[in-house]
């Protein structure tokens, strides 16, 4: 009976790890104008001793997947450690989720507007709440402005002080993407697990 139920649970993972690669993502935020552009000179700077962070609102009950941002490097092989903060009284919240480092990111003198990406490491967004995407540095960099005139709340931190806000002004040029699961997909995760306990309180 135990080897049986094994396998059925076992199915039953399969099929829900099958479903769930099938939900869609959507872009959540995006301030990039036709092309990916962006303004490619002007931005904030990003590197010790200076942290930014752009706020975004997530729209519905999602998974993160991937968040592209319009930086460049003042030297070559410069790259930045991205990370999201809930929001806390209008300012990145002290805990913090890493999302990991970016690739390297190109020089000023390129003028193609790349983007460079990190994964979204899983994170779980909650509908209706507000977020931050943190840039921090050891060396100097720009997180450049978006050239689509988009307003929202930005923070900039120096060395150990803590967040400070201009307000709404314009935003860092970025790009995130979200994943919702289908319902499907949801429900036969739910069954697995009730499975899956249901088989050890047996033995």
């Amino acid at each position: 009976m135990n080897r049986f139920l094994d396998s059925a649970i076992g199915v039953m993972v399969v099929i829900a790890a099958a479903l769930t690669s099938n939900a869609y993502a959507d872009v959540i935020y995006n301030n990039l104008g036709p092309n990916n552009a962006y303004n490619n000179v002007n931005g904030f700077t990003v590197g010790n001793p200076f942290s930014v962070a752009a706020q975004f609102t997530a729209p519905d009950n999602m998974i993160l997947t991937l968040v592209e941002l319009g930086m460049h490097a003042n030297f070559p092989d410069h790259f930045v450690d991205i990370s999201i903060a809930p929001d806390d009284s209008g300012l990145p919240s002290a805990s913090m989720t890493s999302l990991g480092a970016t690739g390297v990111l190109p020089l000023t003198s390129d003028q193609s507007n790349p983007l460079v990406s990190v994964g979204g490491n899983g994170f779980q967004l909650l509908a209706g709440t507000s977020y931050w995407i943190v840039a921090a540095a050891a060396s100097s960099n720009v997180w450049n402005l978006n050239s689509t005139l988009t307003i929202t709340p930005v923070a900039t931190k120096f060395a150990g002080d803590p967040w400070t806000s201009p307000g709404a002004v314009l935003t860092p040029a970025m790009r995130i993407t979200a994943v919702v699961p289908e319902p499907a997909s949801l429900g036969l995760l739910g069954l697995t697990s009730a499975a899956l306990l249901a088989g050890r309180r047996r033995r």
